[in-house]
């Protein structure tokens, strides 16, 4: 047999992270939840929207891939590490 993953990737305004922690109480969860994309910007800070999602306790339990997607390779580099501090191992890009 094949080894499948599942992976819940983003709909704007849908799969926030109210969203992927109830599907994944009440379904099975995905292997990988993908983040709406992060635009970070030169004021090197996440929005409130962007923080919410997240941020490892709305989270908790779950494989939180976050994406981001810019053209500063300096703020882009602010955002992973951001996130790198924040205990996430992977980002998409």
């Amino acid at each position: 047999m094949k080894n499948v993953t599942y992976e819940c990737a983003p709909m704007e305004g849908v799969t926030d992270y109210v969203f992927r922690t109830v599907q994944a109480k009440h379904f099975t969860p995905a292997d990988k939840y993908y983040t709406p994309f992060i635009s970070p910007t030169a004021t090197h800070r996440f929005s409130p929207r962007q923080l919410r999602e997240v941020l490892p306790e709305n989270n908790a339990g779950l494989n939180l891939v976050p994406q981001l997607i810019g053209h500063s390779a300096e703020d882009f580099l602010w955002a992973a590490n951001e996130l790198r501090a924040m205990g996430y191992n992977e980002i998409n890009f």
